[in-house]
């Protein structure tokens, strides 16, 4: 099998409608698997529920990195195949994680300040290009650990060792690991958002 090739197409006017159409078509998949947890939680499903908001924070990312790509003129090889393949995608929600806890921070800093300010300022919520690759690279880093595709999967299935004891069982969840999860993606959401709204003429939240 020959090497694969690394390519960069130009920022058409075509491909960015493209690109925005994928990003909202996650971003509206992401908010239904999140008014899908939020039914389980009432029935009592919490480890369904939590594991379906990790699937929802997934889809925010995959929205989050397609609007990075919009902003900064940028579609190649590198954000399709962390786009596309299964790894990669995982490994772009641990990086993405990374990066939120400072978004989340500066977007609650911001909303503090506009409470006090006669003139509202809008939160950066977009990296830069070489914070983009600083995303990219840890990214890469984090494939190899998968933190939060490990409680996705104990969320889902009960776990054994070698010695058939068990080792995680979804009807054990802890609710707080539940109530993070929900928390974690909601936050992401607005984050989320914030960036749609600047980059998405026309884009409306969805209320949940």
């Amino acid at each position: 099998m020959g090497k694969k090739s690394n390519w960069s197409d130009k920022m058409t006017p075509a491909l960015r409608i493209a690109i925005q159409r994928v990003a909202h078509a996650s971003y509206l998949n992401a908010c239904e698997l999140i008014k899908d947890a939020m039914v389980l939680r009432r029935e009592g499903r919490y480890a369904r529920a939590g594991a379906l908001t990790i699937l929802s924070e997934e889809e925010f990312s995959k929205a989050f990195i397609l609007l990075v790509c919009l902003e900064q003129n940028r579609w190649d090889s590198v954000i399709v195949d962390a786009l596309r393949k299964h790894p990669e995608k995982q490994g772009v929600a641990n990086g993405m994680r990374e990066y939120m806890a400072w978004l989340v921070e500066n977007y609650e800093r911001v909303m503090k300040m506009n409470q006090a300010s006669f003139i509202p300022i809008t939160p950066a919520t977009i990296p830069g290009r070489e914070q983009l690759e600083e995303i990219i690279a840890k990214t890469k880093q984090e494939i190899g650990i998968k933190r939060k595709d490990k409680l996705k999967q104990a969320l889902l299935y009960v776990g054994l060792d070698r010695s058939a004891n068990i080792t995680s069982d979804p009807r054990d969840v802890d609710m707080s690991v539940v109530d993070n999860c929900f928390n974690e993606t909601e936050k992401f959401k607005r984050i989320v958002e914030q960036a749609m709204l600047r980059l998405m003429p026309g884009f409306s939240p969805v209320l949940i």
